[in-house]
């Protein structure tokens, strides 16, 4: 719980720039850890110049950087199961950085190559945290609502520093295209999207292993390499 205010300023170079100013207190799933602070954050948005404005569906912006600088300065009262030290305070400054391309004549319908990090410092201890991942999402279809998503995540976040790592591959739909791009996690399935997922499984089966694959609408696959 807690609460938030939310400043906007702009200029001719950042047309909207929202300052946050979030105050909180919280706990984990079993009431068990304790933590509160204050965490303020700056969201730059430029759409001319890529920046926090996600991709077009259409192609028109193909690229978005994402810089989203924040301070988070917090106190433990109970540490729970994290790696936080109880009765300690922090000081994490940082921000969520990375970048998105899309390209669109890739098997058809186009895929995004995203890389992403929540990387702070603590100003008081000068220990860092990283919570980064490296993602590839493949569409199925031509509304970009589905896609294959292969993610590796290396994971050490200054709300726990449990560190962990993992290479993940899934099916993916309900992708969401437009000003704030392709939001993270979870596994969101359609069943209107499963055909279309299972066609695009074997495309990419075909032109990986460089053979033919049998498809309803064609006996050869034109992604084959072999030959």
């Amino acid at each position: 719980m807690g609460s938030k205010a939310e400043f906007v300023f702009g200029s001719s170079k950042i047309p909207v720039l929202p300052l946050s100013i979030v105050s909180y207190a919280q706990s984990d799933i079993n009431l068990d850890g304790r933590a509160y602070g204050l965490q303020m954050g700056l969201t730059p948005y430029n759409a001319r110049g890529h920046i926090n404005s996600g991709y077009d569906a259409n192609g028109a912006k193909d690229y978005n950087i994402v810089i989203k600088p924040m301070l988070d300065d917090f106190h433990i009262d109970d540490a729970s199961a994290s790696a936080l030290t109880a009765g300690e305070s922090y000081a994490w400054l940082g921000g969520e950085f990375g970048a998105q391309v899309l390209a669109n004549p890739v098997l058809g319908n186009g895929m995004t190559a995203s890389i992403r990090a929540d990387a702070y410092r603590d100003l008081n201890s000068g220990q860092e945290a990283v919570d980064g991942y490296a993602r590839l999402d493949v569409f199925v279809n031509p509304e970009r609502t589905a896609a294959f998503r292969v993610e590796y995540r290396d994971m050490e976040p200054r709300t726990t520093l449990i560190e962990r790592g993992a290479v993940t591959g899934r099916a993916r739909a309900g992708l969401l295209t437009g000003p704030r791009a392709v939001p993270a996690g979870g596994i969101h399935t359609d069943t209107g999207q499963l055909g279309s997922v299972w066609r695009a499984a074997r495309r990419i089966a075909c032109w990986w292993f460089g053979r033919s694959v049998p498809q309803p609408t064609s006996a050869g696959c034109p992604w084959s390499r072999a030959g």
